[in-house]
């Protein structure tokens, strides 16, 4: 096998197995992961992931002080990363989970409906085909988008307490997804 091959291969590979490993004491280093690496050319890469952790007992909540954190280290995680546009649904934990994020790449935040995907998967097939899109979501919504992605329920929601999963998405057409389940932040557990 070609060295260059192999090397790539390590690399990539050990990545994600760096950027997957998770624990409830110890910080996980989001800048140790380049995940620029795992974007392909030629493709719309979807980043999906569930709002930073909220308060508890309102309507619309805000984050707390740990989601606040978690949005930065997200907005750090993409730092390298080429973003060409960013959704979130229009309730306060995701616009502030993505908000240091948008203000970074001074990229404005479009709105979507959790509840009606077509209209944002029309968007990613037409307008942004072959670009980078972060999209944020909920527990229940973004697994059940990613399932619409793939066509077929791969993906159940998500505990309420987590909210450190990232879904890295190459879409090729509706149906035709490849996707990888990743990590990112600090592990925290909500009572």
């Amino acid at each position: 096998m070609n060295r260059v091959f192999i090397y790539t291969f390590l690399l990539i590979a050990s990545s994600i197995l760096l950027f997957s490993c998770k624990s409830s004491n110890v910080s996980n280093d989001t800048t140790a992961l380049d995940i620029s690496e795992l974007i392909q050319p030629n493709t719309t890469t979807l980043i999906c992931i569930r709002h930073a952790e909220k308060m508890a007992d309102q309507r619309n909540p805000f984050l707390t002080k740990a989601g606040k954190e978690r949005a930065e280290d997200f907005a750090a995680l993409l730092e390298d990363v080429n973003v060409d546009a960013i959704y979130s649904s229009e309730y306060n934990r995701t616009l502030e989970t993505v908000m240091p994020l948008s203000q970074k790449k001074s990229i404005p935040t479009k709105i979507y409906d959790p509840r009606d995907f077509k209209p944002l998967m029309s968007k990613l097939l037409t307008i942004h085909k072959n670009q980078t899109v972060v999209i944020v979501g909920h527990s229940n919504s973004t697994p059940q988008f990613v399932n619409m992605l793939i066509g077929e329920d791969a993906y159940s929601e998500f505990d309420e307490r987590d909210y450190d999963n990232l879904f890295l998405v190459s879409l090729k057409n509706q149906g035709d997804a490849e996707v990888q389940l990743l990590q990112y932040g600090v592990k925290t557990i909500v009572e």
